[in-house]
């Protein structure tokens, strides 16, 4: 499977900080992926998915938490970018990270307890952890 990401603020977020929350029209399925910039488009870099949750008209203000992750400068601009490359609501909020070697403070899949990282498999320091780990889970 690929991702393309279209929006070049969003993907020089993504290269430039290890991870981006982007907005997309259909649900991406969980796990390892590659990104690529256009239909046809050589590898980027490989990535991992996590599907954060649904977006709505109902529920746009949960997206004031994210925005400084999104790669724009307001949840308006984002907004604006997501229609223009997806068309109207709903949209599919995800977490895409740089695939790494190793675990750090950008992978983020980690158990409950912080003491596990999932994507790497082996055991982490939750103390080494972001202090935005509670919100990146």
């Amino acid at each position: 499977m690929v991702t393309i990401c279209k929006s070049k603020k969003a993907l020089e977020f993504l290269l430039t900080n290890g991870f981006v929350y982007t907005l997309r029209k259909n649900k991406k399925k969980v796990g390892k992926d590659w990104i690529t910039d256009k239909r046809g488009g050589k590898k980027i870099e490989n990535v991992y998915i996590d599907f954060i949750k649904e977006i709505t008209e109902e529920n746009i203000n949960e997206l004031e938490k994210y925005v400084r992750y999104s790669g724009f400068s307001s949840v308006k601009e984002w907004l604006e970018e997501a229609k223009r490359l997806n068309g109207d609501f709903p949209y599919y909020l995800n977490k895409v990270s740089l695939e790494d070697d190793e675990c750090c403070i950008l992978c983020r899949h980690s158990d409950r307890d912080g003491k596990f990282c999932y994507l790497h498999k082996k055991e982490i320091d939750p103390y080494e952890w972001c202090p935005d780990f509670e919100f990146n889970r």
